[in-house]
């Protein structure tokens, strides 16, 4: 009889043949599933199943992609998110350089206007 901790869907059943001739079963831990994109599901390249255990034997580089978003998303889907933050960052850009001179502008027009009143205020008082 096994013992009760084996008795459960969590251990794959193998049976092997023992030197002796009888047939035992040895138990093991099942495959974790394969990583998937995070945005449409695809099943990942390059991403290893594994146990916690096995994956920390590994080295960095064979872990994951060494790319931006490695193991999250699939490549399809990261360029497609790496095009989106360069042109959502190119807009940032455009929109705040807008702003700059704009805020430029305005200290420009208040400088002129600060001489303008020292200015009268010096020859006034002449």
């Amino acid at each position: 009889m096994s013992a009760p901790r084996f008795r459960t869907g969590t251990f794959k059943r193998r049976e092997k043949r023992v030197p002796g001739g009888r047939r035992v079963v040895h138990y093991s831990k099942k495959k974790p599933s394969k990583h998937v994109c995070a945005k449409c599901g695809k099943v990942l390249d390059a991403v290893p199943r594994g146990r916690p255990y096995e994956i920390r034997k590994l080295s960095k580089n064979q872990r994951r992609p060494n790319r931006p978003y490695g193991g999250m998303y699939c490549t399809n889907c990261t360029k497609q998110l790496l095009k989106e933050e360069a042109r959502s960052l190119w807009l940032l850009l455009s929109v705040d350089s807008q702003v700059l001179e704009h805020q430029q502008q305005q200290k420009i027009y208040q400088n002129i206007w600060i001489f303008h009143i020292f200015r009268r205020e010096m020859y006034s008082g002449n």
